[in-house]
């Protein structure tokens, strides 16, 4: 090891197992990836079995060593089914790195389909857990990439991470994402920090299982299921739709934030997501500090509709806000806020809560001129005052 898959022309090579016994493929590499995919085009690894399954297992055993990488170039290549195990502490075990090419484009038009991405042989103490499960940058951007229908699971802070570097175009689809441990630092699950023409739809975010199911996804820091950072662009729209984000919160009774979808910058449309919801006892949220289950911080032109915000708790009993939907910035044009149903969103703060710092379904700190909220349905917004003066 490693392994380095280089070269040009029209050839396709496939790699799969010979049965439907698992394959090993383990190395304790620090650097550039126990796997590399280098300029290399056309590359198929798959990891089923007469068409089902998962039975070829890469595993790269060292902290500061990632496990399969795609750089310089590396175009229309398939990693799907397999199962990816690691504990690098810096990016992620999957990388897209950057190329230095003459003439290069980055890594472009690849797709991670049916993936499960994990810590290396089940070991959840948290030196034992990968930093990110897939991340990509370059000074060449890597655009058009399809990461679809995996599962992440046990990872310390961001699930997807796209750099700054990251690229345009990415469809983030269908993805099963959860945690067996509580973690103590902060985390963002998928974290966009630049490009855009992004889709991220239909994924399921949190709890012990691919449903949702088992113990709460919680870290006793601040947690954030979708992020928009304000290095994203504005230059193509970036739909966040159908994402379904439950069963999660803060551990304890520490001062520190759940936001369900958290937008800074970008031109986008927020819709149809479930926060919390109401289809299973355990869709709900646990919050502690001020935030919003839908945020909006910046951006370009947001559109924010049809989404179901429910079952959102506020557990601190402190001046804090526990909020529905939150708007801090007059930049946006248009704002548009309609047709979401918000209710249930309860709290138990003190009696010394501000009007800015209590339970709401909407609130507006700040707001750009052109700004619309229409036909929204909200109910069952409770507050309980643990203090022993009326709330102001």
């Amino acid at each position: 090891f490693p392994v380095t898959i280089t070269g040009s022309g029209g050839y396709t090579i496939r790699i799969e197992p010979t049965a439907a016994v698992v394959r090993n493929i383990t190395g304790t590499l620090a650097g550039t990836g126990l796997i590399r995919l280098n300029g290399a085009d056309r590359v198929i690894i798959d990891g089923r079995f007469s068409g089902s399954g998962r039975f070829l297992r890469f595993m790269n055993r060292t902290l500061s060593g990632s496990t399969l990488n795609l750089l310089e170039d590396a175009d229309n290549d398939t990693i799907a089914n397999c199962i990816i195990e690691g504990v690098n502490n810096t990016v992620g075990m999957l990388n897209f790195q950057s190329s230095t090419k003459i003439g290069g484009t980055g890594n472009d038009s690849n797709a991670v389909i049916g993936c499960l991405f994990r810590d290396t042989l089940g070991n959840t103490i948290p030196t034992g857990m990968p930093n990110t499960c897939m991340f990509s940058q370059g000074a060449l951007s890597n655009d058009f990439n399809t990461f679809d229908n995996n599962e992440l699971v046990n990872f310390g802070f961001n699930g997807v991470n796209l750099s700054t570097t990251s690229g345009d175009f990415w469809r983030i689809t269908n993805n099963k994402i959860y945690q067996t441990r509580t973690r103590d630092a902060g985390m963002v699950i998928l974290q966009i920090d630049g490009g855009s023409g992004h889709i991220i739809n239909n994924n399921s975010i949190g709890g012990a299982a691919i449903d949702r199911s088992g113990t709460a996804f919680q870290t006793s820091s601040s947690l954030v299921a979708i992020s928009l950072a304000s290095t994203v662009t504005n230059t193509f729209p970036i739909t966040i739709n159908n994402n379904t984000i439950s069963n999660m919160g803060i551990s304890g009774t520490g001062g520190s934030a759940f936001f369900g979808i958290r937008v800074t910058n970008g031109n986008v449309l927020i819709a149809g997501n479930t926060i919390g919801g109401n289809m299973m006892p355990y869709d709900t949220i646990k919050n502690n500090f001020d935030n919003g289950a839908i945020a909006i911080n910046g951006g370009s032109s947001i559109v924010v509709e049809n989404n179901l915000i429910s079952n959102i708790a506020y557990y601190r009993a402190s001046g804090d806000r526990n909020a529905g939907i939150t708007v801090s910035t007059t930049v946006p044009n248009p704002l548009i806020i309609r047709n979401n149903n918000i209710h249930t969103i309860t709290g138990n703060n003190t009696g010394t809560t501000t009007s800015n710092f209590r339970v709401v379904g909407i609130i507006a700190t700040s707001a750009p001129n052109n700004i619309s909220i229409i036909g929204n349905t909200i109910r069952n917004i409770q507050n309980t005052n643990t203090g022993a003066v009326g709330l102001s």
